[in-house]
């Protein structure tokens, strides 16, 4: 009798560890994702806030065309090495001052970039591929809602004119130090080998649409 209780015993301490084993060798089920959850539709800027952002924009573009080209055109009384000096060191500040003090993306862009850092949101570069490279007269600004409605955009077209043929000229039109210098600045120069009156890329700027109560 007292063989059997112990046995009875046993295979109970044998089943029980039996149930734990299975426990856990069986793989845990993956928690259910939450759902996400459905995106509400954009409400459509009203017309006194979209027409405000498309004046901001285009206000923001024309000061920091002022900007650089009052920048430049000082730099170009001291010589064209000093002309580059500014593209290269005081050209992306200028556009970071402008774009502080408006509250706008601002910048330069081109199909053929001297400094790839201004290579753009993508809808400049839309804009530039379908405008193609060709003479800068007939291309006009232009003002355009992203397809949310919720920010203004405004492009331009930057044209050649005669002092810009310093630096973006023909390769033996470009002065022996200026190239050098070029080259030493900008070893991912595509910017060079234009005519007068070539458009040369566009100056860009984007706001985004703030109702008023």
């Amino acid at each position: 009798m007292k063989r059997r209780a112990v046995l009875l015993s046993l295979l109970t301490s044998l089943a029980a560890i039996a149930v734990v084993a299975c426990e856990e060798a069986a793989p845990e089920e993956p928690a259910a994702e939450p759902a996400p959850e459905p995106r509400e539709p954009t409400e459509p800027a009203s017309p006194n806030a979209e027409s405000a952002a498309r004046e901001s924009a285009r206000d923001a573009a024309q000061q920091l065309g002022r900007a650089l080209k009052t920048r430049l055109l000082a730099a170009m009384a001291e010589g064209p090495r000093a002309a580059v000096e500014v593209c290269s060191n005081e050209a992306r500040t200028i556009t970071a001052r402008v774009a502080e003090e408006t509250g706008a993306r601002v910048g330069r862009s081109s199909l053929r970039l001297r400094n790839p850092d201004n290579a753009g949101p993508a809808w400049v570069r839309t804009w530039l591929e379908t405008t193609g490279e060709r003479a800068a007269e007939g291309v006009t600004p232009t003002t355009t809602m992203a397809d949310d409605g919720r920010v203004a955009r405004f492009v331009a077209p930057i044209a050649i004119e005669g002092p810009c043929l310093t630096c973006h000229g023909p390769e033996d039109g470009i002065a022996p130090d200026v190239r050098a210098l070029l080259d030493e600045r900008y070893p991912e120069d595509h910017a060079r080998g234009y005519q007068l009156g070539d458009l040369r890329g566009a100056i860009w700027a984007e706001v985004d649409v703030r109702e008023t109560e």
